[in-house]
């Protein structure tokens, strides 16, 4: 598949409404086991609509890397971000980071990504049955004032997290970006991940 092959699905599925689910139901991927939902499955079912992705460091496709995350309708009408997304998950050493910026996994991530905001409900109305449809997808911009900003976000952060590396719990908001700990509790080794955050995410939602 290529990249305008793949923006030409989603933009189907956007424009004409398509539940996931249904999309779900074609690829067989599980939304309820057990009584317990599957938090991942529409994340699942974008992957396997655009020709999979093996979810490792590099992209998932030589011309794009596929991330999602959840939107909501505020009071106001204003539609915005959830959560933060993830980026992409770095070394556990964590003197092996990469410090140049244009270097990382981060940026080589980032600038290939097509990002698809979610909505629960058609009309953001979560209903017991999880339906879930996209309500936009985007490339982000990286260019200007936005990439300067990401590029002194990631030095900022890189210079904390070694200073800060014998700690068991680490995060560090940027402007844009923050990195954090991903792993279960107590004192087992932690994975580290870079997030986007939701101010950034909402610059580029309709």
């Amino acid at each position: 598949m290529k990249k305008d092959e793949a923006l030409e699905i989603l933009r189907e599925l956007k424009n004409n409404k398509i539940d996931l689910k249904i999309k779900a139901k074609e690829f067989n991927v599980t939304i309820i086991k057990n009584n317990k939902l599957n938090k991942g499955w529409a994340g699942i079912v974008i992957d396997r609509l655009l020709g999979g992705g093996d979810n490792k460091q590099k992209a998932d496709h030589s011309w794009a890397e596929i991330k999602s995350f959840p939107v909501k309708k505020k009071r106001n009408g204003v539609i915005g971000a959830k959560e933060t997304m993830q980026i992409t998950m770095i070394e556990k050493n964590l003197e092996n980071l990469e410090e140049d910026f244009y270097k990382s996994h981060v940026y080589e991530k980032m600038n290939k990504m097509i990002v698809i905001a979610r909505k629960y409900g058609e009309n953001f109305d979560q209903d017991s049955n999880g339906s879930q449809y996209i309500h936009d997808f985007f490339q982000f911009d990286l260019t200007g004032s936005t990439l300067k900003r990401l590029e002194t976000d990631y030095r900022n952060i890189i210079t904390f997290m070694k200073k800060n590396k014998n700690n068991k719990s680490k995060r560090f908001n940027g402007e844009l970006i923050q990195s954090r700990t991903k792993g279960q509790g107590g004192t087992s080794r932690k994975s580290y991940g870079f997030y986007a955050l939701p101010k950034f995410l909402n610059k580029f939602l309709n």
